[in-house]
């Protein structure tokens, strides 16, 4: 009789953690309507388990979400579409915000989830500055790059006129060029496939106005250069030096960097655009 009574609870046990499992596998593992029929009342049912699910997993996760602890890429990955199930949309966002900051993972948004959310201001908001795009301005830009790299090898193959201020005008051309695809890069968001772009430009920010100033003394009076005249890369060179410890990062730290723009790298980019405005406008 012990035995019947000790295999009946070893059922019961084993019949409970199989349905938990199945529970688990379904709100972790598959995303909403995904292979799913068409039906609309196994759909709407549907959407009512997955809410229930998603209820849970809130749940189990609100000690950790209020103490604002360090979460695995899993559970914020739970979490996230959790809160878009529920048609949360700021939560989901944040969540969701801080899954691709820190795992630089966007896949996460073809999880079908968020289609419950995709209208909301804060959805949109996240999609657009981590999700790649192309429009037309970027190609734009990008052909404007493209053909600007020839122009300035065009301009060096000439034999005739002034060698010196074809080299000037065209390196003026050529850093011009560089800065419109990496515009590109940065606009379309496939900087993130490129981590080792980050900044590649930037060094370039000084030498725009010396080089025109020095392009239009050359063709108006003949200008031979000094010694002196170094000093105009100066302002470049101590910015290369400033930015070299971020070159020389591994491509993993470039990502967190590129990830986390806004919080790590908004105020040195400001500082870098408003000096080389001056520079541009001392120059001019």
């Amino acid at each position: 009789m012990k035995s019947l009574k000790i295999v009946s609870v070893l059922f019961l046990f084993f019949v409970f953690n199989v349905q938990a499992t199945i529970i688990n596998n379904e709100m972790y593992s598959e995303p909403l309507f995904n292979n799913v029929q068409k039906d609309s009342l196994f759909l709407n049912n549907r959407v009512k388990l997955n809410e229930k699910y998603a209820k849970f997993i809130l749940y189990s996760y609100d000690k950790a979400i209020n103490s604002k602890a360090n979460l695995h890429k899993e559970d914020l990955y739970k979490i996230a579409i959790s809160y878009a199930y529920l048609k949360k949309p700021t939560e989901a966002s944040e969540y969701l915000k801080k899954y691709i900051q820190n795992f630089h993972d966007t896949s996460i948004f073809n999880d079908n989830a968020f289609d419950n959310i995709s209208e909301s201001k804060e959805y949109i908001d996240v999609l657009k500055k981590y999700k790649p795009e192309l429009n037309g301005w970027i190609i734009f830009y990008f052909s404007t790059g493209i053909i600007g790299i020839f122009i300035s090898i065009v301009l060096n193959l000439r034999k005739s006129g002034d060698r010196i201020a074809n080299m000037l005008i065209s390196l003026f051309v050529l850093f011009h060029s560089f800065f419109m695809i990496h515009l590109c890069l940065f606009l379309s968001k496939f900087a993130y496939n490129f981590p080792h772009s980050l900044y590649i430009t930037t060094s370039f920010s000084f030498l725009y106005g010396p080089l025109l100033y020095f392009y239009f003394r050359r063709i108006s009076s003949r200008y031979k250069f000094r010694l002196i005249d170094v000093l105009h890369l100066v302002p470049s060179v101590l910015l290369f030096l400033y930015l070299l410890p971020i070159y020389l990062l591994p491509a993993d730290q470039k990502l967190n960097l590129l990830y986390n723009r806004d919080e790590i790298l908004h105020s040195t980019l400001i500082i870098v655009v408003l000096v080389k405005y001056v520079s541009l406008i001392v120059y001019g």
